[in-house]
């Protein structure tokens, strides 16, 4: 019964994970696949320059595996070269560490994006329109439980609109938007980045905590007043 391949250590991961060559159609290339930990090897042997004892003191693995690794890589790459393929970065055994694991332990469960009328924070009124409001409250959630929260204006007030607010609110990382109205193109532009929105009125830390209980039912009522363009909210 073969071994099981111990977990390696990765630092970092890929910026980008397919490269093609250009112009060619993605159904006439052949695909090699780099796996993570291999790519994590090359990174730190011809990026950072280490030597290979040093890289796999960085990766917890022997010096032997890691030069089993990078072997592997170095010819996945060649190969890729020399035949003109794709390169699809993904799999492997291995397990994220270092800062950027630390970065996403520290990242919220949810980020609740709250439009407001004023920089008055929790203790404001949902502001009735999206695209009009005048400030963003961006209310960081771990476990139920509100972590953070603070006041951003909304660039896109004077001259903007619902579907440009879309795109400022976006920016701060939202996972939920609670909002009193909203049109439909700001809603089908929420809905395409994944974006869950809720309608209420009243204050917003009490909109916050209906949604935290699950009381708050999803969805928003178009605003009857601006129809289902983009030029408003």
């Amino acid at each position: 019964m073969p071994r099981p391949i111990k977990s390696r250590c990765v630092e970092r991961e890929p910026g980008a994970t397919y490269f093609k060559p250009r112009g060619i159609p993605m159904t006439e290339l052949a695909e090699v696949v780099l796996g993570v930990d291999e790519f994590e090897a090359l990174r730190l042997a011809d990026l950072e320059g280490l030597y290979q004892e040093e890289a796999a003191a960085r990766m917890k693995v022997s010096r032997q595996t890691f030069g089993n690794i990078i072997n592997a890589a170095h010819a996945k790459i060649a190969d890729v070269l020399a035949h003109g393929k794709a390169l699809k970065i993904e799999g492997g055994v291995c397990q994220l560490e270092g800062e950027q694991a630390e970065s996403k332990k520290r990242r919220p469960e949810m980020r609740i994006g709250v439009v407001l009328g004023d920089a008055g924070g929790l203790e404001s009124e949902v502001c009735s329109h999206f695209g009009q409001c005048s400030h963003f409250l961006i209310v960081e959630v771990e476990g139920q439980r509100v972590v953070k929260s603070r006041v951003v204006p909304n660039g896109t007030q004077h001259g903007g609109g619902g579907c440009q607010a879309v795109g400022e609110i976006l920016k701060h990382g939202v996972t939920h938007v609670i909002a009193g109205g909203m049109g439909m193109g700001a809603q089908q532009k929420f809905a395409q980045a994944g974006v869950n929105i809720f309608g209420f009125s009243g204050k917003a830390k009490d909109g916050v905590a209906k949604l935290l209980s699950s009381a708050l039912p999803g969805g928003i009522d178009p605003c009857q007043d601006h129809g289902g363009d983009c030029h408003h909210g």
